[in-house]
C-alpha cells in the first residue's frame, strides 16, 4: 500500500471516529471534550515558539536513542505523485491535527481527569496514546514523538483550548511531512 493511500484511510478513519462521536455526545459534552475557540494572541505565540522547540527536541531525542540501536525512519515518499500529495494534504495536514488533538488532548484528556487522574498523570497518559500509533516511525520515533507530544500537551493545560496546540501540530505536520521530505533531510 502506498504511503499516499496510506495516508487517506488514516483521515477517512478520523472522520469516522469524529462522526460516531458527533453523533454520541450531546452537545455539552462536544464542547467540554473539544474546547476549540478563537486562540488569544499569547496562544498563538506559544504555539510558534514550540514549533522550532518541538523540532529540535524530536531531532535530539532520536539521536540519543541511535547509539541504542533505535533509528528514526521518518517520512519518506516523492510528494510529486499525486495520490502521496492528497494523501499528505488530506491526513497528515488537515484532519490530523484537528482531529488528533481532539481526541487525544481533548476527550481522551478531560475524561482522565474527570476521573480523578492527577493532571500530570492524565497528560503522561495521553501523551503515550498519541504516541505510540506512530510507531512506523521506529521506537526513536515514537519517543521523539512522545517527548514532541510534550508541548501540545502544554498548550491545552495552559490554554484550556485546543487551537494552539492544533496549530502547532499542523506547523509540526508540515515540516516533518512537507519540508524535510521534499528537502530529503
Amino acid at each position: 500500500m502506498s504511503d499516499g493511500v496510506a495516508f487517506l484511510i488514516v483521515g477517512a478513519t478520523l472522520i469516522v471516529v469524529m462522526a460516531i462521536l458527533w453523533w454520541w455526545l450531546d452537545p455539552r459534552e462536544w464542547t467540554a471534550a473539544f474546547p476549540f475557540r478563537s486562540p488569544s494572541a499569547t496562544e498563538v505565540g506559544w504555539a510558534l515558539a514550540f514549533v522550532p522547540l518541538g523540532f529540535v527536541t524530536v531531532q535530539f531525542v532520536t539521536a540519543a536513542m541511535a547509539p541504542l540501536g533505535f533509528n528514526f525512519t521518518g517520512p519518506n515518499y516523492d510528494l510529486t505523485d499525486p495520490v502521496i500529495a492528497a494523501g499528505v494534504l488530506v491526513g497528515p495536514l488537515l484532519l490530523a491535527p484537528i482531529f488528533e488533538e481532539a481526541l487525544v488532548r481533548g476527550l481522551l484528556l478531560g475524561s482522565l481527569l474527570d476521573r480523578g487522574l492527577s493532571p500530570t498523570a492524565a497528560g503522561l497518559v495521553t501523551i503515550l496514546v498519541f504516541a505510540i500509533p506512530h510507531i512506523w516511525l521506529g521506537v526513536a520515533g515514537v519517543v521523539g514523538l512522545a517527548a514532541w507530544a510534550v508541548f501540545p500537551t502544554i498548550l491545552r493545560f495552559r490554554f484550556n483550548n485546543l487551537t494552539g496546540a492544533a496549530l502547532l501540530h499542523f506547523l509540526n505536520n508540515v515540516i516533518a511531512y512537507v519540508v524535510l521530505v521534499t528537502f530529503s533531510f
